[in-house]
């Protein structure tokens, strides 16, 4: 995994690929009550990315665009490409896109949203990845209901949320970010599921992942904290205990904080029952986190959080179903990482 995908950062941060968000235009705002109606495509440029998902079932999609949508330019990415380079590429021509498109998974999704956002564009998803969180959560089963609101022209703002490296670099995240035992399980299950399957390897690598992985410690908003896992969900998830199986909309403005603390029983029920959705835990949606709460997971939502780690090793840390590397410290700077919500960050096309 790259961790500059689904990065974005002030420019002269010193990282790769960084860019800073210009202002919108005078007087705009983002409702996607406002978004052109594209009967035939024009001023599309959506990037299909051949290599998302695990269905095989699932038809091309080039023939379907180029026959519904004749205008647009359809971009297939090619090995080596990234979403967020060819989509910047198309902005910065010397005829640039009105809308732009992606037809992928939830990671491709991401990054295609990360230029929607720098670049105040409207954006078109369409789901062709294995499990299609964001695009279920909008109400874009397939590609003909995406083709269908574009070329309508309707559609909604949609959240998105930011995680602030300070001086490190920023993220943009679609649906959720994980950090402690999940992206280890991720990681382990990736590597094992073209051996073995992925209902084996899923309980494989959760069986790994939670007797080998050592607990995070640190603070949460300035309270001393020790946690196996820690999900942040854009939006409230469902169910509203335990492990969070859906996101329930697009425009609430909380994050949903699910938090797995460190106890003497949690290292193996715990995790295991969180990844069953069978935790036993208290609910709070109020201001303040249960810190004081005696069971094994907190619930909690909040507009913005800060974690300050404890440790000087870098942390693995998964959004939108990619695995990454957290940026190494800097010496001198800054420990802490602050996620917060975006508000109407983009707009997208829906029914």
């Amino acid at each position: 995994m790259v961790f500059r995908r689904g990065r974005w950062s002030p420019a002269g941060d010193g990282h790769r690929g960084g860019r800073r968000r210009p202002p919108p235009p005078s007087g705009s705002v983002v409702t996607g009550e406002g978004l052109r109606p594209a009967p035939t495509g024009a001023g599309l440029f959506l990037v299909i990315n051949p290599h998302s998902g695990q269905t095989k079932r699932r038809p091309d999609p080039k023939p379907i665009l180029d026959s519904e949508m004749p205008d647009a330019v359809v971009h297939v990415l090619g090995k080596g490409e990234r979403i967020s380079d060819v989509m910047r590429a198309a902005v910065g021509s010397t005829t640039p896109p009105t809308i732009l498109g992606v037809y992928g998974g939830d990671g491709s999704v991401a990054a295609a949203a990360e230029v929607a956002f720098e670049t105040h564009l409207p954006l078109l998803v369409l789901p062709g990845g294995t499990l299609n969180h964001f695009a279920l959560t909008v109400g874009i089963p397939d590609l003909a209901t995406g083709i269908a609101a574009a070329q309508a022209g309707t559609g909604s703002a949609v959240d998105l949320a930011e995680i602030d490296f300070g001086d490190r670099g920023r993220v943009l995240a679609l649906n959720t970010l994980s950090v402690g035992v999940y992206p280890r399980f991720v990681q382990f299950r990736t590597r094992m599921e073209p051996t073995i399957g992925r209902p084996l390897a899923t309980l494989a690598a959760a069986l790994r992942a939670a007797f080998t992985a050592a607990p995070l410690e640190g603070s949460l908003d300035g309270q001393e904290l020790r946690v196996w896992s820690m999900f942040i969900g854009v939006g409230r998830y469902a169910p509203p205990r335990g492990a969070p199986l859906k996101r329930q909309g697009f425009d609430d403005g909380v994050l949903d904080v699910r938090i797995l603390r460190s106890t003497a029983r949690s290292r193996g029920r715990g995790f295991l029952s969180l990844l069953s959705s069978r935790t036993r835990s208290r609910t709070d949606h109020g201001p303040e986190p249960m810190f004081h709460a005696p069971r094994h997971s907190l619930v909690f939502t909040r507009t913005a959080l800060t974690l300050r780690s404890n440790t000087d090793s870098a942390q693995f840390y998964a959004h939108d179903g990619e695995v990454q590397k957290a940026p190494p410290f800097i010496p001198g700077g800054t420990r802490a990482v602050t996620v917060r919500v975006l508000p109407a960050a983009i707009e997208i096309y829906r029914p």
